[in-house]
């Protein structure tokens, strides 16, 4: 009979009343490994400050990994009615092997919204669902090594019936045939991560502007060339401008937009996703990079304990089916831990983590048989004796 059944329960009159018995120790191992995941799952407890400050001498902003700004109201749609809308916004990347979201438009009814993001070196423009439970299609452009001087640019993007434009520091970078809705680039405007996920863009933010209308190729010129030397743009009714952030306040949470008594931008007290996607699907999330793998492979891993030590308690216990019941409990923990990062929105809950951490459990659990249950019993007990024998001496 295997070591750790032999002393369910210890003879009261032979053993101090706190004699430490193998099961005990099982027990508490297991205890240990439960907080230890929940732990590494879980952490930070808190929701962190929001990490946006303003530069000291300077019209700007810097935004940490874990910093947002707001809209204090939703942009209507072009008064075109199409896609007629032009976007400029003056950022330094933080480092440039990062990678987020720099700004966003989000609003519950449309099915897709806007992103400009840094993707490492690249500026990366996408059009994608603003559900990610809802299979749409994705579409993007990349400007490639847009980041890779590491110096503050002046990036225009503009949206119309012929396509989307990228200008850098008033100079034409590329065309591209992607097409916006008036309804994907409308919205709430979210600025530092994305509205969805957790993808916390880190830099300096020194100007932005929204305009309803293509800018041209003079328009464009004349903002870089006045916004950069005299720290504001010069507009024309042409411009068309709905919204112009200058970065000049220097303190407070509040950004003004200088050309309208509406959509301020504002700074909350916490950092916060607006609306943070609940068990992330798997055939969003899967990917063949080496990073997604790195993940798969560490949770899977470290559920293996989990479901051994708790298949062995079980099973120490007498209960029916306890590989089972640990590859349950694991999923169980996983599932809590998943929605609980809902709340935490510096975590990402994920469908891909609650089946790898399954899978870990599964494994775990079904290791304890021949020559490991063998092994671990004699660790357990042989660990217990020893406590014993210490306690009693």
């Amino acid at each position: 009979m295997p070591l750790i059944s032999e002393e369910l329960e210890p003879n009261r009159g032979e053993a101090p009343p706190r004699l430490l018995t193998p099961q005990r120790l099982l027990g508490f191992t297991c205890l240990l490994l439960l907080s230890g995941i929940l732990y590494a799952g879980l952490h930070p407890f808190q929701v962190p400050a929001n990490q946006v400050a303003w530069v000291a001498n300077d019209n700007a902003v810097h935004l940490g990994e874990s910093g947002t700004l707001l809209s204090s109201g939703s942009f209507q749609p072009p008064v075109a009615g199409g896609a007629e809308r032009s976007l400029e916004i003056w950022v330094k990347p933080g480092k440039i092997e990062d990678s987020g979201t720099l700004l966003s438009f989000f609003s519950p009814s449309s099915s897709r919204h806007l992103s400009l993001s840094q993707s490492e070196s690249d500026l990366e423009v996408r059009i994608e669902s603003s559900d990610a439970w809802r299979s749409l299609r994705t579409d993007k452009m990349y400007i490639d090594h847009a980041f890779l001087d590491g110096k503050a640019a002046f990036w225009t993007a503009t949206f119309g019936r012929s396509g989307t434009a990228v200008y850098r520091n008033g100079k034409l970078i590329r065309r591209s045939p992607l097409l916006a809705s008036g309804s994907e680039i409308s919205g709430l405007l979210v600025i530092g991560t994305s509205p969805i996920f957790n993808q916390g863009w880190s830099g300096i933010l020194r100007g932005l502007a929204i305009y309803d209308a293509v800018l041209d190729r003079t328009q464009i010129e004349r903002h870089y060339q006045s916004w950069t030397q005299k720290e504001t743009p010069v507009l024309t009714k042409d411009d068309a401008c709905v919204a112009l952030y200058l970065f000049n306040e220097h303190s407070g949470r509040v950004v003004h937009n200088r050309v309208r008594s509406e959509n301020d931008l504002y700074i909350p007290a916490k950092y916060l996703v607006v609306r943070q996607t609940v068990l992330d699907p798997v055939w969003r999330a899967f990917n063949w990079s080496r990073g997604f793998w790195q993940d798969a492979f560490i949770n899977i891993a470290g559920f293996i304990p989990f479901g051994c030590f708790f298949c062995a308690y079980f099973w120490a216990r007498g209960l029916r089916s306890p590989a089972l019941q640990a590859s349950v409990l694991g999923a169980a923990v996983s599932l809590f831990i998943e929605l609980t990062q809902t709340r935490l929105p510096t975590r990402d809950s994920s469908m891909c983590d609650v089946i790898n951490n399954t899978l870990g459990s599964i494994c775990g659990a079904l290791a304890y048989r021949g020559d490991v249950r063998r092994l671990l019993d004699q660790v357990i007990a042989g660990t217990a004796d020893m406590y014993r024998k210490v306690r009693l001496s």
